[in-house]
């Protein structure tokens, strides 16, 4: 489990191959939680178990029983709060010479806004063996499914073909083909009658690289294309709704090219690459019945047009890493982009073109087997030009620079890991002073963070650190001058003693400090200056063999918000993770 201020994920996967009645049992688990505890306190549950019995009836033969079970479940009314998908099925595998084949049939039992129904499935793939013909290997793959319920039919159709040169590695092409339908039920937001729309997905995608020793030098070329088609209609309209009276279809182009050259020395290593993209994005609308008003559609084939773009993109970008002498090395990156957004309708305001700048340089010392050193700097800048005079105001230049500096120490039982960053982050608009344009800000921070382990047998010592110093305030990048608007700092501390009990146990006890304040310095913004602190006792076990690990922590947070009461939060941590 993870808790994020309000907000708790919890988490539960597993994967598990057993021995069971002579076959091979395969069970995969997972499980996501989300918990909101403000406002309207809200819990969503997705949970997806698969389990499969491989149980061997001759050489080339092989018994695959499975069952599914998918469940997700929304406390909240938001789209389709509830869906859940009950599946049994029992199918063959057969190895050939040419490759393996597999088919099943069985049913399926499924539920969406309340509607359960049944039907059946099939459904097959085959694999194809490698084959090589002189220093080319193909491999294919082709997998189709059908399932029929009573109103609703899923499919999905794909295939895969691998042409590589595995012997010289020089040359992989891959050509993808993926069909999938899926019905949906839905209530359209406007009624609680329930409609069936159709969605079906069609994607084509052409990937790979060619490798060439150039010299001393490597030249790696890969192109990529992909195509992508998706329609959508209802089976039947609704009055309110002028979606239900149009099918409505979506093209998609996206393609590419990067070239990358790299160079190799006994102390240096060179590269350097491009990288172009271009992608366009089409939607259109047909009518699939007759509407009563010609605006209750009209309104639909507006809204479509306006998602129509296109963009480019073009990428540069150089890496060097020298080794200085034995201890230590250099290295630098530097990266520029420059993208092109372009919307044929005239309602469409996003049109803009991007500017992005990044460097970076690292240092890296090793002092002793025991300390070592290391040093960041970075520079990005990206500017945003709005072409349209509906949005040209907010045209503007976002740069950053970060310092950051580490100094891990590992030593016998001691490790010790420090770090120090300063952040600086700079907005300015274009047209900054004019009516109607946001003003600049500028945001900087100090941050240090420190973990610390120290074992001394049967004691050990844990702790962890994280301050933060930020400061927010209006700004002026022509005269670089700023006027602070406000400022906080923010601080975390755990310690955590741990004893151990055995080889295996060991169990801990230990506290944890949080506090986040913040202080804006405008007076018609004081009464939003907020404080958070918090307190909380923490203890824990640990489980450790050669196969098994576990972990399970509990803290009860006192918590206090501003002046207000104190509320006591119980939180637990479990964490299970297995060698296979």
């Amino acid at each position: 489990m993870t808790r994020i201020a309000f907000t708790s994920v919890f988490f539960g996967d597993a994967i598990v191959e057993q021995l069971v009645a002579g076959g091979v049992l395969s069970i995969q688990q997972q499980y996501r939680g989300t918990s909101l505890l403000t406002g309207i306190r809200s819990f969503r549950d997705d949970e997806l178990l698969r389990l499969q019995w491989r149980y061997l009836l001759a050489d080339s033969l092989v018994l695959l029983p499975r069952v599914e079970w998918d469940v997700s479940n929304d406390s909240r009314s938001l789209g389709i709060s509830r869906l859940e998908r009950v599946r049994g099925a029992a199918g063959i595998g057969y190895s050939l010479l040419i490759g393996r084949a597999e088919a099943y049939a069985g049913a399926e039992h499924a539920e969406q806004l309340g509607v359960r129904e049944g039907g059946l499935v099939f459904g097959g793939r085959f694999q194809s063996q490698s084959d090589q013909r002189g220093d080319v290997m193909l491999t294919g793959t082709v997998s189709a499914e059908r399932v029929q319920l009573r109103r609703r039919t899923n499919s999905d159709l794909g295939g895969r073909l691998i042409l590589s040169t595995p012997n010289t590695g020089v040359f992989l092409l891959t050509l993808e083909y993926n069909r999938q339908r899926r019905d949906y039920y839905t209530t359209l937001g406007i009624s609680t009658d329930i409609a069936l729309e159709h969605r079906t997905e069609e994607r084509w995608a052409l990937d790979g690289w060619l490798r060439q020793e150039i010299g001393p030098a490597e030249l790696v070329i890969a192109p990529q294309l992909s195509l992508l088609g998706v329609e959508r209609f209802f089976d039947s309209p609704t009055p309110l709704s002028g979606l239900t009276y149009v099918r409505r279809r979506l093209h998609q182009f996206d393609g590419g090219v990067s070239i990358s050259l790299a160079l190799s020395t006994s102390h240096t290593l060179h590269e350097a690459g491009l990288d172009v993209r271009q992608r366009t994005e089409t939607n259109a609308t047909y009518d699939q019945f007759a509407a009563p008003t010609p605006q209750l559609v009209e309104d639909v084939r507006q809204s479509e047009r306006i998602r129509d773009n296109h963009s480019a993109r073009l990428q540069l970008w150089t890496a060097h890493t020298v080794e200085l002498s034995s201890h230590d090395s250099l290295a630098l990156r530097a990266q520029s982009t420059i993208v092109r957004y372009d919307t044929p309708s005239p309602l469409n305001y996003d049109d803009r073109d991007e500017l992005s700048v990044t460097a970076q340089a690292r240092y890296l010392r090793q002092w002793s087997p025991a300390l070592s050193s290391v040093v960041t700097f970075e520079y990005a800048a990206v500017h945003f030009v709005f072409l349209r005079p509906q949005r040209s105001a907010l045209s503007n230049w976002n740069r950053s620079f970060r310092l950051a500096a580490g100094i891990p120490y590992a030593l016998g039982g001691v490790r010790w890991h420090p770090s120090f960053e300063i952040l600086a982050q700079y907005t300015s608009y274009d047209f900054d002073g004019l009516s109607g344009v946001p003003p600049s800000f500028s945001f900087r921070q100090i941050t240090y963070r420190d973990s610390i382990r120290v074992s001394l047998q049967p004691l050990t010592i844990e702790a962890q650190v994280f301050v933060r110093w930020f400061l927010r305030g209006d700004f002026s990048w022509m005269q670089f001058a700023e006027r602070p608007t406000g400022n906080g700092r923010e601080l975390y501390v755990r310690i955590m003693f741990w004893r151990t009990v055995t080889e295996q146990l060991a169990c801990g006890i230990g506290g944890r400090w949080y506090e986040l304040a913040q202080q804006l310095q405008l007076v018609s913004l004081a009464g939003l200056s907020s404080q958070q602190r918090s307190v909380a006792p923490d203890v824990g076990i640990r489980f450790t063999t050669s196969e098994l690990e576990l972990r399970l922590n509990g803290w009860y947070e006192l918590r206090r918000i501003g002046n207000g009461a104190v509320q006591g939060v119980p939180n637990v941590q479990l964490t299970v993770a297995r060698s296979l």
